[in-house]
């Protein structure tokens, strides 16, 4: 039984997700890029909840 289909099909699969990847990345990157108020406009949750309640306390406090 030849390895070299298996093998080839290993390597697709890993580029395939290697490129889901940095797509879901670049997104994730345009959509934080954007102000605050446009995030929320179209439902985009805040992926550091915490981080941005400390900011928001330092600030007050």
């Amino acid at each position: 039984m030849p390895r070299t289909p298996l093998l080839l099909s290993l390597v697709e699969d890993a580029v395939t997700q290697f490129r889901s990847f940095n797509e879901r990345r670049r997104t994730r990157r345009a959509i934080d890029g954007l102000s605050a108020h446009l995030r929320k406009d179209i439902g985009w949750p805040d992926g550091l909840p915490e981080r941005q309640r400390r900011i928001q306390n330092g600030r007050n406090g």
